[in-house]
């Protein structure tokens, strides 16, 4: 049996991705992205990584954030919905994003890798609202927007576009979460509507 580049048998599923497989992605192409990831040896990593690989340095948070970014402008619409679906409600989300959000006025980073990190993540949560409304209660969002604006209002955000784009993604998540409560109500009125005499 052939054995890929990291020893393990070409056709075994991989268990983990490691951060130097991870870095060589990232200078990928949107739909190589998107097919090793979602690859039938390779999914099973990626759903660990995403589901169950709870502690990982921060530089691994902006590596994946960037590297499903990337993934995201991919062509084909079929895998992108495998990847994505893996996201809402992860520890990946939940967990790791949500904490290091939290923290960044706090890190060293530059000023521009902090705002091509958090546009990165503006357009992972727009993907997810316009894919999956009913997950909006599962995304960091509150925590992506008191980030954001903790770094504009000290002075560590030089951009009011990206200031813009959290705001509207937002006003996003508020006018899925009417759309679904609109949308459960008239199904509860269907549901309750009594017959009229002759009705079937």
């Amino acid at each position: 049996m052939g054995r890929g580049g990291d020893g393990t048998p070409r056709n075994q599923p991989k268990l983990k991705l490691g951060f130097g497989e991870l870095q060589a992605l990232e200078t990928k192409t949107s739909d190589e992205i998107i097919l090793h990831l979602t690859s039938s040896r390779c999914f099973q990593a990626t759903e660990y990584l995403f589901k169950q690989q709870s502690k990982i340095e921060d530089q691994w948070i902006v590596l994946i954030v960037s590297i499903v970014t990337k993934a995201c402008d991919c062509s084909s619409k079929e895998d992108l919905l495998k990847l994505l679906t893996l996201l809402p409600g992860s520890s990946f989300l939940n967990l790791l994003l949500r904490r290091y959000l939290n923290k960044l006025s706090a890190h060293n980073s530059s000023p521009l890798d902090v705002v091509v990190f958090l546009r990165n993540v503006v357009k992972i949560m727009n993907e997810l609202l316009r894919r999956f409304p009913s997950c909006y209660a599962d995304l960091p969002l509150s925590d992506l927007y008191c980030g954001t604006m903790r770094l504009s209002n000290t002075g560590q955000l030089a951009d009011d576009a990206l200031v813009t784009e959290v705001d509207e993604i937002m006003k996003l998540r508020i006018k899925k979460a009417e759309e679904l409560k609109k949308k459960e109500e008239e199904e509860r009125r269907k549901r309750t509507k009594p017959r009229r005499d002759g009705e079937i």
